[in-house]
């Protein structure tokens, strides 16, 4: 019987082809290159943190948005007990920043993020922090959300790649979620649905769509191992299917690619056409037949 593998949490990326640069890590080397680009608490906040490594193991985005708000409480009670000097909405500005400057994110549009980073630095009273504060921690939610599903997506194809499988198809559906195809040369088909919760906790589901034998027990076996040398989350639960496709991705892929014969003729179509000619002929032997006796 064909079955479905699905992972319900997952929780980091490793292996990947390449270290990832973090945004801190960008931020930092941008502040260098244009030191008057940034604002105060920017530079405050540059000053009182360490440099992040780069990353080999990328954590979800539901991780990394909880490591966000760590950082943040715990910066916030650094400065406090640094200096009672600075104001407390600088403070706040500066705690905000300096946690985005150690987080474990990764984001692409720098630009986007500046400009939510400049609406914290320009901040006049907590109620406008508050806006400022959550329009940035979107910004690097949604940019890091991006490059962790195309990091799955990327480790996804390398795991039909290692067990025989040949990429067929890459959907995004939204910013959230992306369906895979792939085939291999017995003409068995993966598709797998990586998704992204409103929360950030990531989740994948894979199916053998023209299988009913055996075989694909040992197929989904062989894939999840390839995929747990670099997706860790919890432990896949496999359901068998009955032959009836469960993923919409599958049932998207068999509406796509399997086309009907086309319809014989009927008999009622066929009838109806023989009768149709019969009765012209009986009327033209009848004209013919008036004009012979005239």
């Amino acid at each position: 019987m064909s079955a479905t593998s699905s992972i319900g949490i997952l929780v980091a990326l490793a292996g990947l082809a390449k270290a990832i640069q973090p945004l801190g890590a960008r931020i930092r080397e941008a502040a260098k290159q244009r030191h008057d680009a940034f604002g105060e608490a920017t530079r405050r906040a540059l000053q009182i943190t360490v440099s992040a490594p780069r990353l080999g193991e990328l954590p979800s985005p539901r991780v990394a948005a909880d490591e966000v708000r760590r950082l943040e409480i715990q910066a916030t009670a650094d400065l406090r007990g640094a200096s009672r000097r600075t104001a407390t909405l600088d403070a706040q500005k500066t705690a905000t920043i300096a946690a985005l400057l150690q987080a474990p994110v990764v984001v692409e549009d720098d630009g986007a993020v500046h400009a939510a980073l400049a609406a914290v630095e320009a901040a006049r009273n907590n109620r406008e922090l508050t806006s400022a504060r959550a329009r940035l921690h979107d910004v690097v939610a949604a940019g890091h959300g991006a490059a962790w599903l195309a990091g799955l997506q990327d480790v996804t194809q390398r795991a039909f790649e290692s067990i025989g499988f040949k990429p067929l198809r890459a959907e995004a559906l939204s910013d959230r979620e992306i369906h895979l195809s792939a085939v291999n040369g017995e003409g068995k088909v993966l598709v797998s649905e990586l998704k992204l919760a409103k929360d950030g906790t990531p989740s994948m589901a894979t199916e053998v769509v023209n299988g009913c034998d055996p075989e694909c027990e040992g197929i989904l076996q062989r894939f999840e191992a390839a995929l747990a040398e670099h997706v860790h989350g919890a432990k896949p639960v496999r359901k068998p299917t009955g032959g009836v496709c469960q993923l919409d991705a599958a049932m998207t892929f068999v509406k796509r690619h399997v086309r009907r014969a086309p319809l014989a003729q009927t008999t009622t179509s066929s009838t109806a056409v023989s009768t149709s000619s019969t009765r012209r002929s009986r009327r033209q032997r009848a004209v013919v037949q008036r004009r012979s006796r005239s």
